[in-house]
């Protein structure tokens, strides 16, 4: 357990403390990962579009499940020779201008979207659905270059969009990538101009944000390795203490010997189930780090997802507070299907003043597991 430096107590009114806020995108709910695999087997496959085409879109086409992607239903999808595809309805348009920002054709999943075309005398889209119902898996082949016919060097980048029944996962395999071109590539998927997640290749391991987008990806400065795999989970249940306070007006977070204090804290919903009836409490650890207080279990309901629920304690009894020093407040629920602990517990420092005694400045730390 780390603290900051001690300080005058007469120092105490210039201490300003800064809450900690959190922001979300749509796309925060999704766990992204990389790691390696290998290609679904296409013998079988259907042919969407075939070799040299450019600028050309087909469907729509059964994905063969229901697929749930950002809260929405979709059972079809058309593809583009110019990397993507999109979910729901046919469209005509193309779109080799690969930003997120100005794109139409929502939603949109993209393992490498350029200006592309598909490899001249063996290039194609491919597409099968195969697997037991309930766990199928929709695979979505291409077979492709740059657009232009002075590119014949570029390629072919041979890659796969995996959909999965169920999990409602979503993979890009990438079979073979060749560094050969210059290429301005775009990697991710989106519902809208503003609701997004954008990748970005890299060494070691690639990078995933719903704040930045990247629409220059170069595979010649950022190679993307054969039997690389983006995995893309959507997190169904994620609690996050979001924040924790104590009473009002108390800014440097500090009472004398023998005094009560309240505290008061957030919880958060960062899953896409609803979270309701969610027990919620704190522990206290002195400077010895002993566990010396535990709070009542509250139950609180922070409902649908970024849904938050907000509780104010029992106050902590003078009795715990009865030696000076620096005490530490871990709140967190208590949720058995989790799938992220890490973001569970916030901490915050708080201190009890003898007559003489001085003051350590809370420094902000991170998140910790749960106790």
């Amino acid at each position: 357990m780390k603290f900051g430096f001690l300080i005058p107590l007469l120092a105490i009114s210039t201490l300003m403390l800064i809450p900690r806020e959190k922001s979300h995108a749509l796309f925060s709910e999704y766990l992204f990962e990389q790691t390696t695999g290998s290609a679904n087997d296409m013998t079988g496959s259907s042919l969407a579009i075939g070799a040299n085409v450019d600028d050309g879109t087909a469907g729509s086409f059964d994905i063969g499940f229901p697929f749930d992607f950002d809260d929405s239903i979709y059972t079809t999808f058309t593809v583009s020779t110019n990397g993507w595809m999109k979910l729901g309805l046919h469209t005509f348009s193309s779109n080799y201008i690969n930003d997120f920002s100005s794109f139409v054709q929502f939603p949109v999943i993209t393992a490498f979207w350029d200006d592309l075309r598909t490899y001249p005398g063996d290039g194609y889209i491919r597409y099968q659905t195969e697997g037991s119902p309930g766990s199928r898996v929709l695979t979505v082949e291409w077979r492709v270059r740059y657009w232009s016919s002075a590119a014949t060097a570029s390629g072919p980048w041979v890659y796969q969009v995996r959909l999965y029944e169920g999990t409602n996962v979503i993979e890009f395999f990438y079979i073979d990538m060749p560094s050969n071109y210059n290429t301005t590539a775009t990697i991710g998927m989106a519902s809208s101009t503003t609701n997004w997640m954008s990748v970005v290749p890299g060494s070691p391991r690639a990078t995933a944000s719903t704040t930045v987008q990247r629409h220059n990806i170069n595979i010649n400065v950022t190679p993307i390795t054969a039997g690389t795999l983006y995995r893309f989970r959507r997190v169904l249940d994620d609690l996050a203490c979001d924040s924790v306070w104590f009473d009002a007006g108390n800014s440097a977070n500090s009472y004398l010997e023998n005094s009560a204090a309240t505290v008061s804290a957030r919880l958060i919903n960062l899953g896409a189930n609803p979270k309701n009836n969610i027990p919620f409490q704190f522990d206290v650890y002195d400077n010895k780090q002993t566990l010396v207080y535990s709070s009542e279990q509250a139950i609180v309901s922070p409902g649908n997802r970024f849904g938050t629920a907000t509780h104010t304690f029992n106050a902590i009894p003078g009795t715990i507070n009865d030696v000076s020093g620096i005490y530490e407040v871990y709140a967190y629920p208590t949720n058995p299907v989790d799938e992220d602990y890490k973001n569970d517990t916030c901490k915050l420092s708080y201190f009890i003043l003898g007559q003489n005694d001085i003051i350590a400045f809370r420094i902000l730390s991170p998140f910790e597991n749960v106790p």
